[in-house]
């Protein structure tokens, strides 16, 4: 019998078009309700402090996918944080959320049968055959980092080549929020 071939592409335009959505919602923002915005990110700052913001940068990047923590890191540069100083902790603590979810799909994934679970969807064979290379992709577009994450951790990929996807999370944050600190 044949091997089913799943012929699997990225989705190139959405991933550009949900880009281009984060970049034009932080322009918004900052243009409609800047003072608003600033509060927001001063009262975070006098509240949680740099590290309770970062920590929550690793919660969001661990356990929900789809949300950009760039957002979070927003409000305190529109507070007058220095972006570059936001951007290298905040891309660190993303990075170490990649981690963090590596580690939790390795540990709960083969027991909860996440990988059997997931076998028979089409991005699955790809992801299979190239887990490191789609992390990376996952790192520096919109594809949701976090269940990427998991998943690699679950299918058993060596931690070191994952290392590099993980680390691609700093200079995408760098790319972020300097292009937000344009735009405000």
């Amino acid at each position: 019998m044949a091997e089913v071939r799943h012929d699997y592409r990225l989705p190139w335009p959405k991933l550009a078009l949900g880009l281009t959505a984060l970049m034009l919602g932080a322009y918004l923002a900052s243009r409609f309700y800047g003072d608003d915005v600033e509060r927001l990110g001063r009262w975070m700052l006098d509240h949680w402090g740099l590290g309770g913001i970062l920590l929550l940068v690793v919660f969001i990047d661990t356990f929900t996918p789809g949300f950009p923590f760039e957002t979070v890191l927003y409000f305190p540069m529109a507070a007058g944080e220095p972006w570059w100083w936001l951007a290298g902790l905040g891309g660190t603590a993303s990075m170490l959320a990649g981690l963090c979810g590596y580690g939790l799909g390795r540990w709960l994934g083969q027991g909860l049968g996440v990988v059997e679970r997931f076998q028979e969807r089409p991005w699955f064979a790809p992801m299979r055959a190239q887990g490191p290379v789609w992390l990376a992709v996952a790192a520096v577009t919109p594809v949701p980092y976090c269940p990427v994450c998991w998943l690699a951790g679950a299918m058993g990929f060596s931690l070191r080549s994952c290392l590099v996807g993980m680390a691609l999370r700093i200079p995408r944050t760098f790319i972020y929020l300097g292009l937000m600190s344009g735009a405000s």
